[in-house]
C-alpha cells in the first residue's frame, strides 16, 4: 500500500431502507494529497467520508487507511462549545488547571500526560491556520461566536494538533462570506498531508491535486483540479453523444430492415395461401412448400428481431454514458421589464435605484444585513433593517419596490408531505395545472418526479420547486430576489438555476458569495451593504441618478 494512501477494496454501502446501494463494489486508491470529492446531491459523498473516517461500517468490502483520520464536523460553526473543546484539548486543560491549583483529581496526570504546554501548542496550531496573535482567551470562546471561516479554521487546527494524516472537510465553504472563503483558501494553501474535501465550490476545487467523483454508485479518480476534470469530461461527453447518435441511427436502420423483411414475408405467406386455395399443385408439394416457408420466415423474423434488440441495447448503453445536462427552457414572458422602468429605490436619498432588467449582486460580509434588506424589499417594511442594519448617520431606511417582487429565500417553506406538484399548486392556486407541470418539466422535474414528496427531494430539487412557485406567481415577479441560492446545491442543479435565470426577463438582486455563479448568472452590477449603511467610510448620500453599477 502506498504511504498514507486510502485503499477502497470492492467497497459497498446500502442504507437498510434503500432499494439500491449508494456505493457498489468500488475499488480505488486515493493518493496522499489534497483530493476534492464531487458528485450530485444524494450520491453518497458524506456517506463515503463517514466510511473513510470509520464512523460508518460498509455493507461490503473494506476501507484501509494508512494513517489517522480527523473529520471536521460539518456543524462546527454552530457549536456552542468552546474552541478548546473543538480542538480536543478541553479535558487536558481542565486537568492541568486542577494540578496547577493544587486540587489534582484522580486521573489528571494521565489526562495531561506530556501535554504540559498544550495551550502554547494549540495557539501555534491556530496561528498556522491564519489566526493573528491568538491568545488563551480565544480558547475559551464558544465556536459559534466566531465567523464561519474562523470556525472551519479551528477545525483544521484541531486536525493539525491531533497529528492527523488525513483530514476530511464536508462542504466547508457553505455559508461563508467572501472574507471567510478567502481565509479558508489561504489556510489550505500548501496544506501538508492528506485532505479530502467534499465540495461543489469551483474556486476551492480548483486548488486540489486530484478529483474523486462519486456518481451512480461508482467512483472515478482524476489527477488534476476541477477545470481540467471538466475539460476531460466535456471531451468524453462529446464522444458519448456521437456514439449515441450512431447507435440510434443503427437501431432505426435495423428496425426498418425488420419491418421491410416482415412485409415481404407476409406477402409470401399470402401468396402461398392463394396457391393452396387454388390447388394448382399437388397437396403434398404445397404442404412441403408451406412448412419450408414457415421455417424460413420464422428464422428471418428471429434474426431480424435479435439484431434490432442488439441495436436497442446499444442505444441504452450509449444513453447511460451521456449525462443529462441539456439546456432547459422556460416561458417567462410575463416577467419582462422595459429598459426604462424604475424597479427599486433604496435609501433615504435614493442611494441606489434599479432601472430596467438589471442584474445586481448584493455584497457584504455575513451579518451585514443583506438577507434583512431582501426581506424588507419583499414586504415593504423597514423595522427589521432599523434594528439589525442601522445606518451610521442614525437616519431611517427607505425601501420602495415599484414592480411585483418574488423572493427565493435561504430556507424554503415547502410542506414536507406534499408532492412537488402540490407544493407549487398550493403556492399559486390560480395557475392552470398544466402550466404548473410544464414549468416543473422545464426545471427537469418531469412526470413521476413531479409527484414525489418534498421530504424525498434533494436540495437541488427543492430549490426547483420553490423557484417554480415564485416564477408562476400572479402577478409575475419583475424583480426577483435570491438569497444565497447555490448553498447546498450540486453543480448540475446550479446549471439548471443558471439556465432558468437566463430565461427570466426581469430584474435580479442576488446575495451570493459564489463568484463563479455570479458570473454565469450575468450579475454585472453590484451594491455593497457597507456603502448603503455608510460603514465603509463612503458617502451615503447620492443623486437620484445613481445606479447600482460596477
Amino acid at each position: 500500500m502506498p504511504s498514507h494512501s486510502i485503499v477502497l477494496n470492492r467497497l459497498s454501502f446500502r442504507h437498510p431502507s434503500a432499494d439500491r446501494p449508494l456505493i457498489h463494489e468500488q475499488t480505488v486508491t486515493i493518493p496522499f494529497t489534497v483530493v476534492g470529492l464531487i458528485g450530485p446531491n444524494g450520491a453518497g459523498k458524506t456517506t463515503l467520508a463517514g466510511l473513510i473516517a470509520d464512523s460508518l461500517a460498509p455493507s461490503g468490502g473494506t476501507v484501509s487507511v494508512a494513517g489517522t483520520v480527523f473529520a471536521v464536523p460539518q456543524d462546527l460553526p454552530q457549536s456552542t462549545r468552546s474552541v478548546a473543546h473543538a480542538l480536543g484539548i478541553a479535558h487536558i486543560r481542565r486537568a492541568l488547571g486542577r494540578i496547577l491549583e493544587g486540587g489534582m483529581a484522580e486521573g489528571d496526570l494521565e489526562a495531561v500526560g506530556t501535554d504540559w504546554d498544550i495551550d502554547e501548542r494549540a495557539l501555534v496550531a491556530l496561528s498556522a491556520m491564519g489566526f493573528e496573535t491568538p491568545d488563551a482567551c480565544l480558547l475559551d470562546r464558544p465556536v459559534a461566536t466566531l465567523s464561519g471561516g474562523q470556525a472551519v479554521r479551528v477545525g483544521l487546527a484541531a486536525a493539525r494538533l491531533a497529528g492527523a494524516d488525513w483530514t476530511i472537510l464536508d462542504e466547508p465553504t457553505n455559508n461563508l462570506d467572501a472574507h471567510g472563503r478567502r481565509s479558508l483558501l489561504d489556510a489550505l494553501a500548501g496544506w501538508r498531508g492528506g485532505l479530502l474535501v467534499v465540495s461543489h465550490d469551483r474556486e476551492l476545487l480548483n486548488t486540489v491535486s486530484a478529483i474523486l467523483e462519486l456518481r451512480d454508485g461508482r467512483l472515478r479518480l482524476f489527477g488534476g483540479a476541477l477545470d481540467a476534470f471538466d475539460e476531460m469530461l466535456a471531451l468524453e461527453q462529446a464522444a458519448a453523444r456521437a456514439e449515441l447518435s450512431r447507435a440510434e441511427s443503427q437501431h432505426a436502420k435495423e428496425k426498418h430492415q425488420r419491418v421491410t423483411a416482415q412485409t415481404i414475408a407476409d406477402r409470401r405467406v399470402r401468396y402461398g395461401r392463394k396457391m393452396h386455395a387454388q390447388k394448382r399443385e399437388p397437396r403434398m408439394i404445397m404442404n412441403q412448400r408451406k412448412r419450408a416457408q414457415q421455417v424460413s420466415v420464422g428464422k428471418l423474423t428471429e434474426q431480424m428481431a435479435d439484431r434490432e434488440e442488439q441495436a436497442r441495447t446499444a442505444v441504452e448503453e450509449a444513453e447511460a454514458a451521456v449525462r443529462d445536462t441539456g439546456r432547459i427552457r422556460l416561458d417567462l414572458g410575463d416577467t419582462i421589464v422595459p429598459a426604462g422602468r424604475r424597479v427599486l429605490d433604496v435609501g433615504a436619498a435614493l442611494e441606489v435605484q434599479l432601472v430596467g432588467p438589471e442584474r445586481v449582486r448584493l455584497r457584504g460580509c455575513n451579518g451585514a444585513g443583506k438577507s434583512t434588506l431582501l426581506e424588507a424589499i419583499r414586504t415593504g417594511g423597514t423595522a427589521s433593517l432599523e434594528e439589525r442594519a442601522p445606518r451610521v448617520d442614525g437616519g431611517t431606511w427607505s425601501v420602495a419596490a415599484l414592480v411585483p417582487v418574488g423572493i427565493l429565500a435561504q430556507d424554503d417553506t415547502l410542506t414536507p408531505s406534499a408532492t412537488a406538484f402540490e407544493a407549487v399548486r398550493g403556492a399559486v392556486p390560480t395557475v392552470d395545472p398544466h402550466r404548473v407541470r410544464e414549468t416543473l418539466a422545464g426545471l427537469e422535474l418531469r412526470a413521476a418526479a413531479a409527484d414525489r414528496r418534498v421530504h424525498a427531494l434533494s436540495g437541488g430539487e427543492r430549490l426547483k420547486v420553490a423557484l417554480a412557485s415564485v416564477l408562476l406567481a400572479e402577478p409575475a415577479p419583475q424583480l426577483l430576489l435570491l438569497d444565497e441560492p447555490t448553498n447546498n446545491l450540486d453543480r448540475e442543479s446550479v446549471t439548471v438555476l443558471v439556465h432558468a435565470l437566463t430565461d427570466y426577463r426581469g430584474a435580479l438582486l442576488v446575495v451570493t458569495h459564489d463568484d463563479d455563479f455570479a458570473e454565469r448568472a450575468g450579475l454585472t452590477a453590484s451594491i455593497d451593504m457597507a456603502s448603503l449603511r455608510g460603514t465603509d467610510g463612503s458617502p451615503q448620500r447620492g443623486s437620484a441618478e445613481h445606479r447600482a453599477r460596477g
